[in-house]
């Protein structure tokens, strides 16, 4: 068992384009600033490894466009309170490996979830290799979130989605490997 935690600050600067490029510019813009807070619990041994952590990401002047102009702006506070759990280990000889983050993604100054950000997402994949091959398959599935409507501009609830990957590979040589990965296998339409 390991228990962990952290605290950080972060700094992002406008980028030339959000500043000053052709579409949705703003000279004006501040500087995104953060401060982050931590902190997990790591299990590891002969079921696999499990984590959970818990996080609070807090943003002041978060860069975001808004429509209909979509010229860039600063979103004064946000936040984001959340859990991630994961797991990853051996089962049935497979090797498995799977996510699942719960989160409150917020503009604290409407009380609106921050646009594009899924409150729930989470991953599962399942994989093996066999002498110089191997392969994985991998679902990605994500929750609703909120957005924008291109004509409209309302605001509007994006379905949520899930897609199936899978990946192979093949080790010629020692130093060598050739892998091809099939993206949305089922051909899931999303956004």
């Amino acid at each position: 068992m390991r228990v962990a935690a952290s605290v950080s600050s972060a700094f992002r600067a406008p980028t030339f384009n959000e500043l000053y490029g052709p579409f949705g510019s703003n000279p004006a813009l501040d500087p995104e600033r953060a401060r982050s807070a931590e902190a997990g619990l790591t299990y590891s041994g002969a079921l696999g490894l499990a984590r959970v952590t818990a996080f609070v990401p807090r943003t002041r002047d978060l860069i975001n466009f808004v429509p209909p102009t979509w010229n860039a702006t600063n979103v004064d506070r946000a936040e984001n309170r959340g859990v991630e759990l994961s797991w990853s280990g051996t089962f049935g000889g497979f090797d498995v490996r799977s996510a699942l983050t719960f989160q409150n993604p917020e503009d604290k100054s409407t009380g609106l979830g921050l646009r594009r950000r899924a409150d729930r997402f989470g991953s599962l994949s399942l994989g093996q290799a066999r002498g110089a091959f191997d392969w994985r398959a991998e679902v990605l599935a994500s929750g609703p979130h909120p957005d924008v409507h291109v004509t409209t501009f309302s605001r509007v609830i994006v379905p949520g989605h899930a897609a199936l990957n899978l990946n192979l590979g093949w080790k010629p040589a020692l130093d060598w490997k050739l892998s091809a990965k099939l993206v949305n296998l089922l051909d899931k339409d999303y956004m």
